[in-house]
């Protein structure tokens, strides 16, 4: 995983279940925060990147269902003289 986990106590650095917060992303720091329950899990390395592609994964999932790619002026314009050359072709 490219999610470097640091570890420390508490002290100068804010940390939550053992793992420092400073250079985490903000939605990393969020479940951790948000979650009390995983903190007798959260000493394995490999839970806590499980957990954080998971939160990876949720939001780019999220974010594909908001995306909508709006067509551009020009396609739309082509899409209207196809739809008019189709009506006159009928009409012949």
């Amino acid at each position: 995983m490219d999610n470097k986990i640091k570890r420390g106590n508490v002290g100068k650095n804010p940390t939550r279940h053992g793992i420092i917060l400073q250079g985490l992303k903000p939605r990393y720091r969020n479940v951790l925060k948000k979650y009390e329950f995983i903190k007798e899990d959260c000493n394995d390395d490999v839970f806590v990147n499980l957990l954080f592609s998971l939160v990876d994964r949720e939001t780019n999932a999220w974010n594909l269902q908001k995306v909508q790619f709006p067509e551009s002026k020009h396609q739309i314009q082509m899409q209207k003289i196809f739809c008019e050359e189709q009506e006159r072709q009928e009409v012949f």
